[in-house]
């Protein structure tokens, strides 16, 4: 992915900045690619944001003034605000998909009964206590109304993880509403 980047980017750079870009990328992408894994935990993460910290490196290598050694802390910083921009715009989608999920909860909310609302408020809470990528792929499918080969494109994972995602979602909710079964409410 990265070999696929240098060759890219010796179309677009002047051969100095090829060559140091070039450099930089042997001696500190390791390095580089550790800090971000730490910052960000996720690996496919980490695959994207290492082609774009290259490629903004590649852009602003003329730019840089300091000594060749004192290098790294100017690295590191593109690699962290890099990593910190994509962490709160990843945080902001995921914020947005989940006011969406509320406001849909609200428009239906006066339609409801209390049986009804009982169970919404249930799912709402199961929803809270599975890992976020499994709860995307539930939103995906039960609000979004998506395929799980779909889905599957959408995430970036197997079919087979969707799939298990979604099993093993129904399966919890299955089990607490056999060990909580709603009385009808007493007017």
């Amino acid at each position: 992915m990265i070999a696929t980047l240098l060759v890219w980017m010796s179309w677009f750079l002047s051969g100095r900045a090829r060559r140091g870009a070039e450099t930089l990328y042997r001696d500190y992408h390791v390095i580089l690619r550790r800090r971000c894994r730490k910052l960000l935990r996720d690996d496919v993460m980490v695959d994207d944001a290492m082609q774009d910290i290259f490629w903004t490196i590649c852009r602003s290598y003329d730019s840089y003034r300091g000594e060749p050694d004192q290098i790294l802390p100017w690295l590191y910083r593109i690699t962290t605000t890099h990593c910190l921009k994509m962490l709160e715009k990843n945080k902001r989608w995921h914020r947005n998909v989940e006011e969406a999920v509320q406001e849909g909860m609200e428009r239906y909310q006066s339609s409801l009964g209390p049986q009804e609302m009982e169970i919404a408020l249930t799912v709402h809470q199961l929803l809270d206590k599975v890992p976020l990528q499994q709860r995307q792929a539930i939103l995906y499918r039960y609000v979004s109304g998506m395929t799980q080969r779909e889905i599957a494109e959408v995430m970036e994972v197997t079919r087979d993880q969707v799939r298990s995602w979604l099993s093993r979602f129904q399966e919890r909710a299955e089990q607490w509403l056999e060990s909580n079964t709603l009385q009808p409410s007493k007017p």
